[in-house]
């Protein structure tokens, strides 16, 4: 699964994590190709959480969090990509 740096004090009114940060573009530019609305993805925050999220387009890349899947990581050994 494709892993995009978020930041979750970047939020909509909706709930949704806009994607538009350096560390986000950056992890999507990596996966430009794959990149579609729908895809499930995991969101993380280095040293902190993983989340898995469903991302969506409206004008900038958001992507919609499903907190059930929400693990704290701390850092101790990188994810699996």
């Amino acid at each position: 699964m494709i892993r995009i740096y978020a930041d979750f004090n970047n939020c909509a009114e909706d709930g949704r994590v806009r994607l538009n940060t350096m560390g986000s573009r950056k992890d999507i530019e990596k996966h430009k190709d794959l990149m579609r609305e729908g895809l499930r993805v995991i969101l993380y925050t280095p040293k902190e959480l993983d989340v898995e999220a469903v991302l969506c387009f409206d004008e900038i890349w958001c992507a919609i969090p499903d907190y059930d899947t929400l693990v704290y990581t701390d850092g101790s050994e990188e994810p699996s990509v």
